[in-house]
C-alpha cells in the first residue's frame, strides 16, 4: 500500500529569483572569480614568456662564440713558379691534380713569416683556403691578396676573450709569447671574428 506524496514536494522549489539581492551578489562573486582565474593565467603566461626569454637570450649570448673564429689577415703571393702552377694546368683535365701537387702550405708559411716573423698564429690548415682561392679564380695566379685565414686555437681564445691575461702564466694556458705575438696582430689590425660557416656544416 503507497503513502500519498504531500503536496508540497509534489510542486517542489519555485522559480529562481534572479533578480534579488542574494542572487545578484552570487552572480557578481563568480564573476569575480573569473576575472581573478583569468589574470592568474595571465600572469602565469607572462611569467613563462619571459623565463623562455631568458634562457633564449642565455643560450644565444653563450653560444653565440661558437659560430665565430679568428681570423688573421695574410698578403698572399700567388706566385705561380713558387706554387708550381699554371692559369693553364687549371684549366685541364688534370686541374684537381695540380692543385693538390702544389705546395700552398709553404706558400702561406712564407707568407706569414715574412709579415710577422712565424706563421704560428695560423691554423695547420690555414692553406686549404687559399687552395681554394685559387680553385674558384685560378686568375689569381701572377696577383697578391689579402686574405682573412683561419687562425690558430691560442689566438681564436684570445680574440674571444677566455684567457684572463692577470692569471699566472702556468694557469691561462698561453705563453707570455703567444700574447706577445696576438698584441702584434691587434696593433696592425690583422686579426678578426668571422663567421665560422663550418661550424654549420659540421652540426
Amino acid at each position: 500500500m503507497s503513502s500519498a506524496v504531500p503536496q508540497d514536494e509534489q510542486i517542489g522549489r519555485g522559480p529562481t529569483a534572479w533578480h534579488s539581492e542574494a542572487m545578484r551578489r552570487r552572480v557578481r562573486r563568480r564573476y569575480a572569480r573569473e576575472r581573478r582565474f583569468r589574470a592568474l593565467g595571465l600572469l602565469a603566461l607572462t611569467i613563462a614568456a619571459g623565463f623562455l626569454a631568458f634562457l633564449l637570450i642565455t643560450i644565444v649570448s653563450d653560444g653565440w662564440r661558437g659560430f665565430q673564429r679568428a681570423e688573421v689577415a695574410v698578403e698572399v703571393d700567388f706566385d705561380p713558379a713558387r706554387l708550381g702552377l699554371s692559369e693553364a694546368d687549371l684549366q685541364g683535365p688534370n686541374a684537381q691534380a695540380m692543385l693538390n701537387r702544389a705546395n700552398f702550405r709553404a706558400l702561406v708559411r712564407d707568407a706569414a713569416s715574412e709579415q710577422y716573423g712565424s706563421a704560428t698564429m695560423l691554423s695547420n690548415g690555414a692553406w686549404l683556403s687559399v687552395r681554394d682561392e685559387v680553385r674558384g679564380d685560378p686568375e689569381l695566379l701572377g696577383q697578391t691578396k689579402r686574405l682573412w685565414l683561419v687562425a690558430a686555437p691560442y689566438v681564436d681564445l684570445l680574440a674571444k676573450g677566455h684567457i684572463d691575461f692577470d692569471m699566472p702564466p702556468e694557469r691561462r694556458g698561453v705563453s707570455a709569447e703567444q700574447i706577445s705575438d696576438y698584441r702584434q696582430l691587434r696593433s696592425a689590425d690583422a686579426v678578426r671574428l668571422g663567421f665560422h660557416s663550418g661550424f654549420l656544416r659540421k652540426a
